[in-house]
């Protein structure tokens, strides 16, 4: 298809956007300025505007940036052969890549906020070639033009990336021909479309400034249209003030998932009802009204306090109606004032304004920063059942919301990992974990992998999901059929997942922690010196550690002293009711093995007695062991 035929199209698809375009400024004007009164009861009357919309986005933000960030890593890998270790290493390389050498953190905070005030957002994830990097751009959805008739990007025939440049840009970019980077060109590529003679833009179907043109000099809009063909996306670059000049070669999207080619552009929706690019609304959109009642409130409010505050008076009988009556406090009146009394409204202002902001945050299912208290609405006649069930009416509102943004999220890793094993030779494969430097293998590099958001969506209150894991931990804490490491771990990661790397220990690096700790303690033993036992040592580990030290000095038939002996014995019997109080069953099979070893010691010295010839070790006094400890 033709360039300028193109360019029809895309005007077309302007002009078809112009009623959402208004009420995008209209949305834009209410969160930052307010609509103004149109006509004041009295001058020098108050003209406020209550924050509603802003303040709810402000109350949203928290939400959808910790639907990012409250995980371990950004994303989780499912290897589609199931090997687990390619796709933790493979996870942990992305995570890497996006947090330290790209700017993703600061732009999921310009998308998020775009996506809550106009009701969908747009990322961009390009291969920035001068900065050898990842490049990650939040789109301002007014200068994404897309046809009225798609519902999402993949369905477009076409859409268009408006971008505005200084000059200076424009002439430092390599990607742009040198023939259009000349004073005589850039003249021509400013100022408004109607400015240059001829043209096919006279006869222009829409002129919207900030999108085919612009009134600063030093700056030019330029349009980058992508097209739809059957092997991915062709991209078409120009000026919409004089379209037939090229600035750039055509080209083709580059970016592949095996063999389907991944457009760069991701939406993020904040609502889905109808279809259509237009039909998502936005928390301006949906709080319109709510605020605008809210601001006549509060401006009625001011009013009436105006009059309250002030008091009047009124004379009887024939005093002028002209004069002029000051006082101070301790004055007497003339006779016949009277102070004037206004009738009370017909409602209270506070409690209306109070139940509209109720309604207001139940109509978006706004995440709740009190913990569930509603006592804020002045309702206090709700049961507490009440209260709980709505609040769960809610919570899966907003789990619903979460669900949404990490499905779009989950699109923009995908696309990253592409680019990332596009361009691995400029990239590299290595990155850090806890300060140690790791390098990705040949077999990680691959699109062998299912990959989404980490955690839930119900991850984004930190003190809500650190309570629920304490809940977890001693609901299932002992039980035998679950796994009580990754309980512990699950816990921790709860509370900060930088906390499972720092605390928690597997069980073999534990056991063989513990059983070190008990053969330093032996050492002390044997010279008569009691060791200390405490609560939190691993006590089945300890005690038998202990018994197959015992074992092996009873088979070796080394001496022990009676005072190490002595010693032993009642380490060994803290050690085993510290373990019966914990883990009864444990501390019986210990009991097994000290029971075994003492019988066996017996077998031995019958043997010794029976065949006085028969050179045997002499073991040590362990006659009575058992019954000692246990008592």
């Amino acid at each position: 298809m033709s360039q300028s035929k193109i360019h029809d199209l895309v005007l077309d698809d302007l002009s078809d956007r112009e009623s959402w375009e208004q009420k995008q400024r209209i949305w834009y004007q209410m969160r930052h300025n307010g609509l103004r009164r149109k006509n004041k009861p009295y001058p020098h009357a108050a003209d406020l505007h209550f924050p509603l919309i802003d303040g709810q986005i402000r109350q949203f933000k928290p939400f959808y940036i910790n639907q990012v960030w409250s995980g371990e890593l950004l994303a989780n890998f499912t290897h589609l052969r199931g090997d687990r270790q390619l796709a933790n290493l493979s996870a942990q390389r992305l995570h890497w890549e996006i947090k330290n050498r790209t700017n993703f953190s600061h732009e999921i905070h310009y998308l998020v906020d775009a996506m809550l005030l106009r009701g969908r957002g747009i990322f961009k994830t390009v291969w920035d070639p001068f900065k050898q990097r990842i490049e990650y751009v939040s789109v301002e959805p007014l200068n994404l033009i897309v046809p009225k008739t798609a519902n999402e990007i993949e369905d477009a025939d076409r859409f268009t990336h408006v971008r505005i440049e200084t000059v200076e840009s424009f002439r430092r970019d390599r990607r742009y021909n040198q023939d259009a980077k000349s004073d005589e060109v850039i003249t021509l590529l400013t100022g408004r479309p109607n400015d240059h003679d001829g043209g096919d833009m006279e006869t222009a179907k829409a002129v919207r400034e900030g999108l085919t043109f612009t009134h600063h000099k030093d700056e030019i809009v330029v349009w980058e249209v992508y097209e739809k063909t059957p092997g991915g996306w062709t991209i078409y670059t120009y000026c919409p003030t004089n379209p037939d000049i090229r600035i750039r070669q055509s080209m083709g999207v580059v970016y592949k998932w095996g063999n389907e080619t991944l457009c760069p552009f991701v939406s993020f929706p904040f609502e889905r009802k109808d279809k259509g690019w237009y039909s998502p609304r936005g928390l301006a959109e949906l709080q319109a009204a709510n605020e605008t009642y809210l601001s006549k409130l509060w401006n009625t409010k001011c009013d009436s306090l105006d009059f309250t505050s002030k008091p009047l008076f009124r004379g009887k009988g024939g005093m002028d109606g002209n004069a002029k009556i000051t006082f101070n406090p301790g004055e007497i009146f003339p006779e016949g004032i009277e102070p004037v009394q206004f009738p009370k409204p017909a409602m209270s202002i506070d409690q209306e304004m109070m139940q509209t902001r109720m309604i207001a945050e139940q109509l978006v299912a706004a995440p709740d920063l009190n913990g569930g208290s509603r006592e804020q609405s002045g309702d206090t006649k709700k049961t507490a059942r009440e209260v709980e069930a709505r609040m769960a009416l809610m919570n899966q509102g907003i789990s619903m919301n979460g669900r949404l943004f990490r499905e779009d999220l989950a699109k923009v890793y995908k696309l990253t990992w592409a680019i990332m094993l596009q361009f691995q030779d400029k990239i590299g494969r290595d990155f850090v974990v806890d300060g140690e430097v790791q390098a990705l293998p040949d077999k990680a590099l691959s699109h062998d992998y299912e990959i989404a958001p980490e955690g839930s969506p119900d991850d984004w209150h930190p003190q809500m999901r650190l309570q629920r894991g304490q809940q977890r931990l001693a609901l299932w804490k002992g039980h035998p059929n679950i796994n009580q490491a990754e309980l512990a771990k699950t816990t921790l990661e709860d509370d900060d997942p930088a906390l499972v790397k720092r605390l928690h220990v597997d069980d073999a690096q534990r056991s063989a922690t513990q059983a070190e700790e008990q053969a330093s303690e032996i050492v002390i033993m044997k010279e008569g010196f009691p060791a200390a036992v405490t609560e939190n040592d691993d006590h089945q580990i300890h005690a038998t550690t202990l018994i197959q030290y015992l074992e092996k000095e009873d088979m070796a038939g080394a001496p022990v002293d009676p005072r190490a002996q002595e010693v032993m014995q009642q380490h060994l019997a803290l050690h085993l009711q510290y373990l019966g109080k914990q883990n009864p069953q444990a501390a019986r099979e210990v009991q097994g093995q000290l029971q075994q070893m003492v019988q066996q010691s017996a077998q031995r010295e019958q043997m010794a007695a029976a065949n006085p010839q028969q050179p045997v070790n002499q073991p040590p006094s362990i006659d009575g062991m058992q019954e000692r400890i246990i008592a």
